[in-house]
């Protein structure tokens, strides 16, 4: 994919699928929006469904609470993008190239990324840095002889007027060790107190402008001590992915505008972030960042394997550090599925992006809400309760199902298909681009994203870095952990297909009398105890009389 003359390419667009597969989907959901609806209103005036007030009214009021939860989300990122951030986009305009720090540092990793991949952002990174008014050092932790042979080339093409480059070979056991030995790297080379340090990975493409825009951001305010971009995905594999990725993007979008409003974001991605070099570093911050871990009341000590973005946000969320969200400054990612197909792909990648959060959100509410802020605190509190209630109206469908028969089932659908319809084309329109892919992979990644949290939550020890096949957990101790975790999250959809039965009616709980009698049968004292034998009553005086 690169010039061997050493060309610049333009950089390539964010994929989706072709305007066919567009009209392909389109007309399918049309049609199941058309089958619930005959569903749902087939022999009507035959029989009536009559479910309890209270039963609607209780699944009203958790689909009032999602809904409602959303759309402040909806409403504070368009406060952000439409008030707050133009005014802080331009004050960092404002600043003059004079003002920008004077030396900055990007750490990359790459590991045996493909070579096309390796060559284009390499290639994009060195004119960038070229073209930023200071000292670049560029430090490049890669993975094999074919990335360092990649990385030479490139370099060799590059213009290198203010740009230094810094190659370190990682050890083979992980990313988050090889960028601590980088981070050593730049702190060898003692960086003046107001340097900038970027955390990016091997597989993003920086756009003409992405570093000097990012490191006006950070003259303008001496607050604040990271950034993070927009990203947008440039996806291999089928249509269906390829749209799942810029979905998923576009969701992040809105709660990045949604979380900078507060001064506080949800993570640091590993895709591209800008940190002040003094905090990143702090010995507190390396230490974190390359053994970073977690006590667990049943698992013990979980050592991170991936998630490093969760772990320098972590130590800035700690250090109370401002956080800032460039919402037009926007960072291309190569995706490269890990796994054949979709649903191996999506469900791998959301096994380690849930498995990631939930590891560190959990030390993270424990900082509490004077800390964190009120609305960053109960984002992550709510990162926990929503895998529990998004599954509250798929079970009661079911379980309603089963007594009124398939017009329930009709009838959920057709709001599913219609709100999740509002939410596409509300994050279409702020996304500027509207999907007709996006109502079913928002159901998709609710219902199947839900599941996976679940059975991440039990198992948090279990973890996989693909691309260099490390194993975090193994052998017979982690296989009995596992099944316990199995059993505990039967137990607990047990009990939330139970407590959701008792709530639509449904399953019918036992009333006192019969709790009554079950206990008399059960227990052993009244169960040996023999029948009291009867006894004739005594005649009473003038009992006879009164019979006559």
């Amino acid at each position: 994919m690169h010039d061997p003359m050493g060309a610049a390419l333009p950089p390539p667009r964010p994929t989706s699928a072709s305007i066919r597969a567009q009209l392909g989907a389109a007309t399918l959901c049309v049609l199941v929006l058309i089958l619930a609806a005959a569903l749902m209103f087939q022999d009507w005036s035959h029989q009536e469904i009559i479910i309890e007030e209270g039963v609607i009214l209780g699944i009203g009021v958790i689909a009032t609470w999602r809904y409602g939860w959303w759309c402040v989300h909806l409403a504070r990122s368009l406060i952000y993008a439409g008030l707050v951030y133009p005014r802080l986009a331009r004050a960092a305009a404002a600043i003059p190239a004079s003002s920008l720090p004077r030396e900055l540092f990007v750490l990359v990793t790459s590991y045996r990324t493909r070579r096309d991949i390796t060559a284009r952002v390499y290639r994009a990174l060195f004119a960038e840095a070229a073209s930023y008014p200071g000292i670049v050092t560029i430090v490049s932790a890669f993975g094999d002889h074919a990335d360092e042979a990649e990385i030479r080339r490139a370099w060799a093409d590059a213009g290198r007027d203010g740009v230094r480059l810094v190659l370190v070979q990682q050890d083979g056991t992980g990313k988050r060790r090889a960028m601590a030995d980088a981070l050593r790297a730049i702190a060898r080379r003692a960086p003046s107190a107001d340097s900038l340090t970027v955390l990016m990975d091997g597989d993003s493409l920086l756009l003409p402008g992405t570093l000097a825009r990012s490191a006006a951001f950070f003259a303008a305010n001496p607050a604040l001590g990271a950034v993070t971009t927009d990203n947008r995905a440039v996806a291999d594999g089928s249509a269906v992915l390829r749209e799942w990725y810029d979905l998923r993007l576009a969701q992040r979008h809105l709660l990045m505008q949604s979380m900078a409003l507060s001064r506080r974001l949800l993570v640091l991605t590993g895709r591209y972030s800008v940190f002040r070099t003094l905090q990143v570093m702090d010995p507190a911050f390396v230490r974190r960042l390359e053994c970073d871990e977690v006590d667990h009341w049943r698992l013990g000590r979980i050592r991170f394997l991936s998630g490093d973005d969760k772990s320098t946000w972590f130590e800035l969320i700690r250090t109370r550090a401002q956080m800032l969200y460039l919402r037009d400054v926007t960072v291309l990612n190569f995706e490269d599925p890990p796994a054949p197909g979709f649903v191996a792909t999506s469900t791998q990648l959301m096994r380690r992006w849930y498995g990631n959060m939930l590891r560190t959100s959990g030390r993270a509410i424990a900082l509490g809400p004077r800390r964190l802020g009120l609305f960053t605190w109960w984002c992550l509190v709510d990162q926990r309760l929503s895998m529990w209630t998004t599954m509250v109206g798929p079970v009661s469908v079911i379980l309603l199902a089963a007594q009124y028969g398939l017009r329930v089932v009709g009838a959920y659908a057709v709001w599913v298909i219609l709100s999740r319809t509002a939410v596409g084309l509300a994050l279409g329109a702020m996304r500027g681009r509207v999907s007709a892919f996006a109502m079913p992979l928002l159901v998709y990644g609710q219902i199947v994203g839900a599941l996976v949290k679940v059975r991440v939550s039990f198992n948090l020890n279990v973890q996989r870095w693909t691309r260099q096949n490390i194993v975090a957990h193994a052998g017979p101790a982690a296989a009995r952990q596992r099944r316990t975790g199995r059993l505990m999250e039967a137990m607990a959809f047990a009990w939330l297909v139970l407590a959701v039965g008792a709530a639509t009616q449904v399953v019918h709980l036992p009333d006192s009398v019969t709790v009554s009698m079950v206990s008399d049968i059960l227990s052993p004292r009244r169960a040996a105890a023999p029948p009291p034998a009867p006894q004739l009553a005594e005649a009473l005086p003038g009992a006879a009389g009164a019979d006559s």
